[in-house]
């Protein structure tokens, strides 16, 4: 059975207002069988702030928007009723993230986004669909033109594909 063949894809803008504020504008895809999810096209934009900024640290804030469309490649109506193939999800985006520069050589970066759902059906008293997602990167510069990186991402989705309801 397969279960990689996985790609994810992003592209970012940071339109800087001060040194300290800045704009942003996303566009990512993620084709992921082995989550159900052929693809997920997304887009987000939003506010970023430096709390901090200096020669080796960063600290930052971002706030925004997110729309996600997911398509899926197996319906597996978990949980009963019937389940559609595709869904668009509006949130709100949230990001704290930080960035360590040791060295010249070496540089680790982590962050902690969350995004939540937006458009709920009027009177619904169902939770709303969440995503959690935790980015931690271990990169080393080999030479001026050439570095490595290791990314370890975790990600929790309150309703992954398939499933009726958030839990």
């Amino acid at each position: 059975s397969e279960n990689t063949n996985n790609f994810t894809g992003r592209a970012r803008y940071d339109f800087f207002i001060t040194p300290e504020d800045a704009l942003f504008f996303v566009f990512n895809v993620r084709n992921d069988p082995f989550a159900n999810l052929t693809p997920r096209i997304g887009g987000q934009v939003g506010y970023l702030r430096n709390l901090l900024r200096e020669e080796d640290h960063r600290f930052w804030l971002e706030v925004g928007v997110d729309g996600s469309y997911d398509s899926f490649g197996e319906v597996l109506a978990i949980g009963g009723g019937d389940m559609r193939d595709e869904r668009f999800i509006c949130a709100w985006r949230g990001f704290i993230g930080y960035t360590n520069t040791t060295n010249d050589v070496f540089t680790y970066t982590t962050g902690l986004g969350v995004l939540g759902e937006v458009a709920r059906a009027p009177g619904s008293v169902e939770p709303g669909h969440l995503r959690f997602q935790w980015v931690n990167q271990f990169r080393s510069k080999i030479a001026d033109w050439l570095q490595i990186s290791l990314d370890v991402t975790g990600r929790l989705d309150s309703q992954p594909a398939g499933q009726q309801q958030a839990w």
